[in-house]
């Protein structure tokens, strides 16, 4: 087996974990959207999902990075941007979340 191959087969192993991670998270996703229509106000109350969702976004975009880096090493030299990336894409999931949770507190109230 040579060396390419070898590498690319990792790439591929390792975006199709983050591939299930993000869709494994978005069925959940739309699982407690679904739930929020029907005012099911226990996972709306959950306090740490945000927290949870975010990491979990973190670690599927880590293993896409990952992924790139193994199979084209080159890339090595873009790192801070990939680590940016992830970064964002954790922060974005995390107010994201924050940001349904206070909508469905305040329709709640209502």
């Amino acid at each position: 087996m040579s060396n390419i191959t070898l590498r690319e087969g990792i790439a591929v192993l390792l975006w199709l974990a983050a591939a299930v991670l993000v869709v494994g998270k978005l069925v959940i996703s739309l699982r407690h959207v679904f739930l929020a229509a029907r005012d099911d106000s226990a996972l709306a109350s959950d306090i740490n999902a945000p927290r949870r969702y975010a990491l979990t976004a973190m670690l599927a975009a880590s293993l896409a990075v990952a992924g790139f880096l193994v199979w084209v090493p080159e890339l090595v030299r873009l790192l801070p941007c990939g680590l940016g990336m992830i970064l964002l894409i954790g922060l974005s999931s995390y107010v994201n979340w924050r940001i349904r949770q206070h909508y469905s507190d305040k329709r709640s109230a209502r």
